[in-house]
């Protein structure tokens, strides 16, 4: 590793920091999850983490085929059954005064 290599590595870690912080103090801040998702992304557990998730065929099918569910509403996962996953989604985005039209969307690899 070079001193280039250091210093970015460096940067990457300390806004990942800030991030972990900022979302702790206050769960709204939907840039800190992106800046703690970037200083994580190529670390050794996210590594295992992705390759025993891509061990799991169906997983690693839809990665494969590129998989992006339909697009979802909180106003119709709020009509799904109560205790579904979408429904408490739906229920907990909307307490919390989130708006998922507001989250950046990642970048394809």
């Amino acid at each position: 590793m070079n001193t280039a290599d250091t210093i970015q590595f460096t940067d990457k870690l300390m806004a990942g920091l800030q991030g972990f912080v900022t979302l702790v103090n206050d769960p709204h801040q939907i840039k800190a999850f992106y800046d703690l998702h970037e200083a994580l992304q190529q670390t050794q557990p996210m590594r295992s983490f992705e390759h025993y998730m891509l061990s799991i065929p169906e997983i690693a099918q839809l990665v494969e085929e590129r998989y992006t569910p339909p697009a979802s509403s909180l106003k119709q996962l709020n009509q799904l059954p109560e205790g579904s996953l979408g429904r408490v989604h739906a229920t907990r985005m909307i307490a919390a005064g989130l708006d998922p039209d507001a989250i950046q969307k990642m970048p394809q690899p």
